[in-house]
């Protein structure tokens, strides 16, 4: 399920922002308290209310319980997603459900031409995730993604998108 994400899931969305694993391909080091977790969450319910961005929680049908999140902004005639997902949640297909959801989301804009984003060349999982959810591969940006995790220097990433 997804839904709008709030401050309220600052304790749940540590669990894995805090996880140097889950972290590994991201543009931020794990969280070492939850003071970051709830400044970008208060973060993201301004872009909502301004209309740039959108956050949402990803929870599980039985007991709403946060597993991850998926965020998008509109810019010009796309759409740019960004979503991470806590490590006893992986295999299960749930991020490629949500990446599908925001995928037919954006197309129901008459606006909206494109839906993309980029992922580190050595995350296959997320480059699974996203060609299960229906993107191509378009190439490399070369050393576009920081990965504080990995390494210092700006690492080489693919771009996937979806088009109407």
């Amino acid at each position: 399920m997804l839904r709008r994400a709030t401050v309220g899931d600052a304790e749940a969305a540590f669990r894995y922002a805090s996880d140097p694993e889950v972290t590994t391909h991201l543009s931020f080091a794990p969280s070492e308290s939850i003071e970051p977790v709830v400044e970008f969450l208060l973060q993201a319910e301004q872009s909502w209310e301004a209309g740039t961005a959108h956050t949402l929680a990803i929870t599980t049908k039985v007991d709403d319980d946060v597993v991850g999140m998926i965020d998008f902004e509109v810019t010009g005639r796309g759409v740019v997603l960004g979503y991470v997902l806590e490590r006893s949640s992986w295999g299960f297909g749930y991020m490629t459900e949500a990446v599908r959801a925001v995928i037919e989301w954006a197309f129901t804009s008459d606006d909206v031409y494109r839906v993309w984003t980029y992922v580190g060349v050595a995350n296959v999982a997320s480059q699974r995730v996203l060609e299960k959810a229906g993107t191509t591969n378009e190439g490399m940006l070369h050393r576009w993604l920081s990965l504080p995790n990995v390494e210092a220097t700006p690492q080489n990433a693919y771009v996937y998108a979806i088009w109407r």
